[in-house]
């Protein structure tokens, strides 16, 4: 997961006000209780992550992993306790979190470490230089983690097979010439967070939610997966990394900018992405914090993702435009 599914924001994520384009689309900020709600959730999970795996790993709390924490509590069916504590990086006073004893917390909090565990190994194949202290420094967390979901019905096996697939389709992405879409490349991320989406109705015992979710997290994903493309292009290209955009030979020669077929064909991804997950949530069952959920998924990530998008168009010259005309 990759921080794009963070609360909507009036301001576009890819620097700047937001553009003609994007003001066409509906906006809904979180109301003030939203917010707070939204917050106990982020900030339970940086005090279970310290609390179960020691201070330092609380670093790891991130917006993705919230979002997944939010799902298991919408989807709880006690209504989730919380506990006043003093953080030393925020308020001087006290204020309320999700309390990091249940269940739920235990288990977004492994998924955390786990995320990390997994991302460290793909940057080891990779060959990044902190891939392999990562793994040896991580590794009894890792496997405490492992534990936890595993003890509670949760193979991460099957996410190591997502990720050796994933490795797989860039591998025959590089041969010449290539034989796979960007589509393609897309459809492990999804395939992956939708089994996650899907495991949070079997922990909370909300079997029928089990399809839509795994329907949100596939195209959630395809997005989340397009927004990390053209976010990183210009990072990727200047050291040499793997990046769908270059290798479907969707980047204008010489530029950092899309060709105009290739970005009408990622909004119209997005678009279609952005329905199917309006589609799934009138499917899903949610005992609180609809509002908050519909607003990170249906409204801030695929805005999000349309300012990467609009930041790697190149304009269209007064020229092309006459042309057009003609």
């Amino acid at each position: 997961m990759f921080g794009y599914t963070k609360p909507h924001s009036r301001r576009n994520p890819a620097g700047g006000e937001i553009t003609s384009q994007q003001s066409n689309r509906a906006f809904s900020s979180l109301t003030i209780r939203g917010s707070c709600c939204y917050k106990a959730h982020y900030c339970g999970l940086c005090f279970a992550l310290s609390r179960q795996y020691g201070l330092i790993w609380r670093a790891l709390a991130n917006f993705d992993s919230t979002l997944l924490v939010l799902l298991m509590s919408a989807q709880w069916p006690h209504v989730p306790a919380f506990a006043k504590v003093l953080c030393p990086l925020g308020s001087y006073r006290k204020y309320y979190v999700i309390d990091d004893d249940q269940l739920f917390m235990k288990i977004g909090s492994a998924f955390t470490v786990a995320m990390v565990d997994l991302k460290s190994q793909d940057a080891l194949t990779d060959g990044a230089r902190w891939a392999k202290p990562a793994q040896f420094l991580g590794r009894r967390t890792f496997a405490v983690a492992g534990k936890i979901l595993a003890d509670n019905s949760f193979d991460m096996s099957s996410l190591s097979c997502i990720q050796e697939r994933q490795e797989e389709l860039e591998s025959m992405a590089t041969e010449d010439p290539p034989s796979i879409s960007f589509d393609e490349l897309a459809a492990p991320t999804g395939l992956g967070l939708g089994r996650v989406l899907e495991y949070t109705a079997e922990l909370s015992g909300l079997s029928h939610n089990a399809e839509p979710l795994r329907r949100i997290g596939n195209a959630a994903g395809k997005i989340i997966y397009a927004a990390d493309c053209l976010e990183d292009l210009e990072s990727d290209l200047s050291k040499g990394r793997f990046n769908a955009l270059t290798t479907c030979s969707m980047v204008a020669r010489g530029t950092l900018s899309l060709t105009s077929r290739a970005s009408e064909g990622l909004q119209y991804l997005i678009d279609r992405c952005q329905a199917e997950m309006a589609y799934a949530l009138e499917d899903l069952e949610l005992v609180r914090y609809r509002p908050i959920i519909e607003s990170i998924l249906l409204t801030s990530l695929p805005l999000r993702a349309s300012g990467f998008l609009e930041s790697r168009t190149a304009p269209i010259s007064n020229h092309s435009k006459v042309a057009d005309i003609g």
